[in-house]
């Protein structure tokens, strides 16, 4: 049961880290676009 627990927080803690990468880099394409139709 232990160790289910700690593997359920482990892939939680690896969807957070995938989720923020994800969010960073739609942010920097937000950000390029923004960016390149203001020019």
């Amino acid at each position: 049961m232990h160790r289910l627990t700690r593997n359920a927080l482990a892939s939680a803690e690896r969807v957070r880290v995938n989720y923020s990468l994800i969010v960073e880099l739609l942010m920097l394409l937000d950000f390029s676009f923004k960016n390149h139709s203001s020019l």
